[in-house]
C-alpha cells in the first residue's frame, strides 16, 4: 500500500501566507480600522487556517484493487475494478479528479505528492473506458497549473506583506 498527502510546498506557502495575514491584521490594528475591515481581515484568517487543516488531513492510499481518499469530510475507498466515472476539472492552480463508482464519489487533487504516481495507478487499474478521459493529461500540464497556483501564493502573501508595510509606514 501506498500513502500520498498534500505537497509540503503547499503547506508551507499557506502557513507563510496566514503569518502575513496575522501581520496585516495587526498593522490594521495599529492604524485604527473599522469593524467591517475586522470582520473582513477574520474571515481571511479562518479561511487560511480552513484550508491549512483540511490539507493536513488529506491522504490517499493506493493498494492494488483500490484508491482510498481520506479526507475532513470523510473516507472514501473506491474498488478499481467498480470504477464506473473519472472526471478530470481543469482549475487555474490545480486539477480535481471525480472518481465515482455507483454507490460513492471521492474528490482527488493534483496537489498530493507524486501525483503521477496516483495518475498511473489509475491509469493501469481503472476500467479501460475511462482511460480516455485521463490519458489526456499529462504531467507537463500538471507541473505548470502547479507552478501557476504557487505563484498566486506567493502573490497574496507579497500583497499582504507589502499592504503591512504601507501600514506600518502610514503611523
Amino acid at each position: 500500500m501506498k500513502i500520498y498527502k498534500i505537497e509540503k510546498v503547499y503547506i508551507s506557502l499557506l502557513v507563510i501566507l496566514l503569518a502575513a495575514s496575522f501581520i496585516f491584521a495587526f498593522s490594521h490594528v495599529l492604524i485604527g480600522g473599522n469593524n467591517i475591515k475586522f470582520i473582513i481581515i477574520g474571515f481571511l484568517i479562518l479561511f487560511i487556517i480552513f484550508n491549512i487543516v483540511n490539507l493536513l488531513g488529506k491522504k490517499v492510499e493506493i493498494d492494488e484493487n483500490s484508491i482510498t481518499i481520506k479526507s475532513l469530510t470523510g473516507k472514501r475507498k473506491i474498488e478499481f475494478d467498480k470504477i464506473e466515472d473519472i472526471t478530470p476539472l481543469k482549475l487555474k492552480g490545480r486539477y480535481i479528479f471525480i472518481i465515482s463508482d455507483n454507490e460513492k464519489y471521492g474528490f482527488l487533487s493534483s496537489m498530493f505528492e507524486k501525483f503521477d504516481e496516483i495518475l498511473e495507478a489509475l491509469k493501469k487499474n481503472a476500467p479501460d473506458s475511462n482511460n480516455e478521459k485521463i490519458s489526456e493529461i499529462t504531467i507537463k500540464d500538471i507541473n505548470s497549473r502547479k507552478k501557476i497556483f504557487i505563484a498566486f501564493l506567493i502573490a497574496a502573501t507579497i500583497f499582504l506583506i507589502a499592504a503591512s508595510v504601507l501600514n506600518f509606514a502610514t503611523l
